[in-house]
């Protein structure tokens, strides 16, 4: 399984960075969102990659890949012993607390500085110009 999100993730890597040109930013904002975005997103990356480095290393000094793919019929190894357990686990309370952030940042977006953000990430393409305007200018408008 960790095999098969690293694959994924390398694949979504090189299609973030080689083709996703991501939309143009709105209006007037200022340029720290964007790359506090960028930054979350590349720690996301990096945590996922370094999990499954970490559960791989954990498979690898353990013997559990034995257990689990040739078929042996007995107990798993006790994880506990291995250091590699200790990024892993790091890992999984900060990719648990990743999309609590993230909701928060989006729902700031959608509540506080009504910049149709959300709209930006659904699949509809088309946003309106009023929409698209800072909560100040919105309301003048």
């Amino acid at each position: 399984m960790g095999n098969a999100i690293l694959i994924l993730t390398l694949f979504r890597i090189l299609w973030w960075w080689r083709f996703d040109t991501g939309p143009k930013p709105i209006g007037n904002s200022p340029a720290w969102p964007g790359a506090l975005a960028k930054l979350e997103h590349g720690l996301v990356y990096l945590l996922i990659v370094g999990m499954a480095a970490s559960g791989s290393a954990m498979i690898a000094l353990t013997g559990a890949d034995a257990v689990i793919f040739d078929g042996l019929i007995q107990t798993l190894p006790d994880f506990h012993e291995t250091l590699a357990r200790v990024p892993h686990r790091a890992g999984t309370g900060l990719l648990l607390g990743f999309p609590g952030l993230h909701a928060g940042a989006a729902l700031f977006h959608h509540f506080g500085t009504r910049d149709a953000t959300l709209q930006r990430m659904s699949f509809k393409k088309k946003v309106s110009e009023r929409a698209r305007l800072p909560c100040v200018l919105a309301a003048a408008a």
